[in-house]
């Protein structure tokens, strides 16, 4: 089995807990909660990720400065990943985890790409019609891209949508080569 599929396996585990303990919310939350430290506190990730340290010590600390904030099941994940070597891996695990609970949800995150900021209305507006076409909850995040002239592309899992001026100059060349190389063939019949 490869790590990815591993990590799916895990990750969609998890899910099916908290679907059984109607937590899909709050293990969210606190795997949201959990990565964030790990990434402000990279000293503590190390600490949990170490073969040196003792399991025992680590579980220790999990309990001490997570165990009255976190769920039960959160904590014992938490430990299970630490044991299998997979903690390195959290936020992949967190973002599978959050695919599934978002497709339940029927909820599709994806970015948009424009050369310059959009304002709150405008996002509002472009989620809302992506929402409509595609009959699901459209979250999207900006993100710049300054080689775009103009206009916007929308990424929706794994769907690209291109509504800037430089897709509509290359269809228009592509076209015209394809004219130039349609009519050169007809003239040399």
């Amino acid at each position: 089995m490869t790590k990815d599929a591993l990590l799916s396996k895990v990750a969609e585990g998890f899910y099916r807990s908290a679907i059984e303990h109607k937590a899909v919310p709050a293990y969210r939350e606190d795997l949201k909660f959990f990565v964030r430290n790990l990434e402000v506190n990279d000293s503590y990730f190390k600490f949990l990720k170490s073969p040196f340290v003792d399991y025992k010590d680590k579980c220790a600390s999990l309990d001490n400065i997570f165990g009255k904030v976190f769920i039960p099941g959160m904590l014992a994940f938490i430990k299970i990943l630490i044991t299998k070597g997979l903690i390195s891996d959290i936020e992949k695990i967190r973002k599978i985890f959050n695919r599934l609970a978002d497709k339940d949800a029927n909820i599709l995150e994806g970015k948009i790409y424009t050369p310059f900021k959009l304002t709150d209305d405008q996002l509002f507006r472009i989620s809302e019609a992506f929402s409509r076409k595609l009959d699901k909850k459209v979250i999207l995040k900006e993100r710049r891209d300054e080689s775009l002239i103009g206009g916007a592309k929308v990424v929706l899992d794994g769907v690209v949508y291109e509504y800037s001026v430089s897709s509509k100059l290359e269809n228009v060349r592509n076209n015209l080569i394809k004219n130039i190389t349609k009519t050169e063939g007809e003239t040399n019949e």
